[in-house]
């Protein structure tokens, strides 16, 4: 009789746990999937919208493949985000339940006769929607509107009204110039004082002219970032009829950047300043337009910017080994285990301080000239580098990162002349820099 009573309650719980579930659970989610459908001011998948035109503004936008188009009033490429936020309000946009009329004769007091804006949303196979939306509701954040023909007047979301009255630059793409920068291989910048070709050999930036040196890759990143990323301001014109009436016809500035093994290549050419912008002109885009004048302004780069300015190329945290040998009158060894710790092996045995280590060996990955003296040195000793003040050598896995040779200092001014013991340049670091890397043996050890 118990087992009875006990399996006649489990069976009623399960029930009840069966009801939860699949009424008030699953059933309230469906409901309420339905309420919102019901609600919705037009039933619109975004991705199977197809164009849109706006009216009064003649705004005329056609999906080609997977992109947007700006068909009219201009034709051009369209900005993904501005299209996206307007699908993504029409796809939301709910509509309010009030009663609020049914009548055309009550139409212009809500700005519906003639709308302030109608949008006419055409989707695959053929479907078209037509929204009108009308003046903002006083009390609300919303706007009334009606859908096709049905003659009810309702109140949805300003949001869909807001994305849709943008300007023609609003729906335009404003990238001003659209390439991959890790597929870049070759780059011409010209600017009012020199002509730079930069190439990429082997994976690294070289300066090819006008000489030939290794080029600053972090600065190059940057340059063909700067303009991948710039944004157009403002188009002057569809076509251009006059380069010199922009200055385009003696460019102050040309950018060109080159891919793969046929050369294909992307342009740009700045004109003369028109206040706080340049005119520019791509030659494969018939258009003018104009860019802020910061970005002019990234373009203005000497020699000295553009080349490797690093005496030490090696990454500071995979060192294992650094010898610091001052005029041969004093030789500091350090070594690191395999737990990260360093030690001071000669000139005699002692635990390290590690973290002074590191930031010695940090110092020198991050030193950079700040001038260029010779570019093959004859004479060492008037820099004080035919018996160098100090010697750095650093090392991973037994094999030798680097090796860097300090001078003496200039006799005026507060550089310092050194040189990698590998490239006969002798340049010119910060002695402030040089500082760092003299250490006594008491400043080393714990």
């Amino acid at each position: 009789m118990k087992f009875r009573n006990t399996l006649v309650l489990l069976l009623l719980t399960a029930a009840v746990g069966a009801y939860v579930y699949f009424y008030e659970i699953k059933g309230g989610e469906e409901r309420e999937k339905e309420k919102t459908a019901a609600g919705k001011l037009i039933d619109i998948k975004r991705d199977s919208v197809t164009a849109i035109t706006i009216r009064p503004d003649g705004i005329e936008l056609k999906k080609v493949g997977t992109t947007w188009e700006l068909m009219a009033p201009v034709q051009y490429q369209a900005d993904d985000g501005t299209v996206s936020s307007l699908l993504s309000s029409l796809e939301s946009a709910q509509r309010d339940q009030k009663d609020i009329s049914t009548s055309r004769a009550d139409y212009a007091g809500y700005g519906l006769e003639p709308a302030r804006t109608e949008l006419i949303v055409r989707h695959e196979k053929g479907k078209q929607d037509t929204l009108y939306l009308g003046d903002g509701n006083v009390t609300t954040t919303m706007v009334y509107a009606r859908v096709n023909n049905d003659p009810e007047v309702v109140l949805t979301s300003n949001g869909l009204s807001n994305n849709a009255k943008k300007s023609v630059m609003d729906w335009r793409n404003k990238d001003l110039l659209v390439f991959d920068n890790n597929a870049a291989n070759r780059l011409l910048l010209t600017t009012p004082k020199n002509r730079f070709e930069l190439k990429k050999e082997n994976g690294k930036w070289q300066l090819v002219s006008p000489l030939k040196a290794a080029a600053d890759e972090s600065k190059i990143s940057s340059l063909l970032s700067r303009v991948r990323y710039g944004r157009i301001n403002e188009f002057t014109t569809e076509q251009m009829d006059d380069a010199k009436k922009y200055g385009l016809d003696k460019p102050a500035y040309e950018f060109t950047v080159f891919f793969g093994v046929n050369d294909a290549q992307k342009a740009l050419q700045f004109g003369k300043k028109d206040g706080a912008n340049y005119y520019v002109h791509d030659p494969a885009r018939p258009q003018v337009f104009k860019v802020d004048t910061s970005l002019v302004k990234d373009l203005n780069l000497s020699v000295m910017d553009l080349r490797n300015k690093k005496l030490a190329e090696f990454e500071s945290w995979n060192a294992d080994y650094l010898e610091l040998n001052y005029a041969d009158t004093l030789k500091i060894v350090c070594e690191k285990d395999t737990s990260n710790n360093w030690t001071i092996t000669a000139p005699q045995q002692k635990k390290a301080k590690s973290w002074e280590i590191s930031n010695i060996t940090g110092g020198l990955a991050g030193m950079e000239a700040t001038a260029f003296v010779e570019e093959g040195a004859g004479d060492l000793k008037k820099y004080g580098l035919d018996m160098p003040r100090l010697t750095v050598t650093v090392k991973q896995a037994g094999n030798e990162v680097a090796k860097v040779l300090i001078g003496k200092q200039k006799e005026k001014g507060d550089r310092v002349f050194a040189k990698a013991a590998t490239n006969p340049l002798v340049v010119e670091v910060k002695k402030e820099d040089v500082d760092k890397l003299f250490k006594q043996l008491t400043d080393l050890a714990e």
